[in-house]
């Protein structure tokens, strides 16, 4: 994570396209890719190789990047209680199923199914997941 960190802090937020932090985040994948699929119809190189030229992983580097736009913006992500369940998708990835709950609060509870950089974002979330679930790999 930490190389993550540092290749997202030389690839700054900018105001004018990155209005959310879905959107900085699909910005900062598409860099990391580098163009690969431009080069990949051409023929000149494969689409995984702009993330390996940089050694990064593309999940990491999106949940990096969302950890840095809420810290710039100085935005307050609200975390989800626990994770519910998970499922794959061959071209969305990893999703959890999240539940976010208050306390003393009857009937506010409510559950959205979330890609697996959201779910890194929050410290210990995905970790604690995991160890109570075999199903996933580590």
């Amino acid at each position: 994570m930490a190389l993550a960190n540092k290749w997202i802090e030389t690839n700054k937020i900018d105001p004018k396209l990155d209005k959310s932090q879905d959107d900085y985040k699909e910005r900062v994948l598409l860099i990391l890719e580098g163009g690969a699929t431009d080069r990949a119809s051409r023929g000149t190189r494969s689409t995984a190789n702009g993330a390996k030229k940089h050694g990064l992983d593309p999940t990491t580097v999106a949940a990096a990047a969302r950890i840095y736009y809420t810290k710039m913006k100085n935005i307050r992500e609200k975390k989800p209680k626990k994770i519910l369940t998970h499922k794959s998708s061959p071209t969305l990835g990893r999703s959890y199923y999240c539940l976010w709950s208050d306390v003393g609060y009857a009937g506010q509870d409510y559950k959205l199914w979330k890609s697996e950089d959201y779910v890194m974002q929050f410290e210990g979330l995905l970790e604690d997941y995991k160890k109570v679930t075999t199903a996933i790999p580590s």
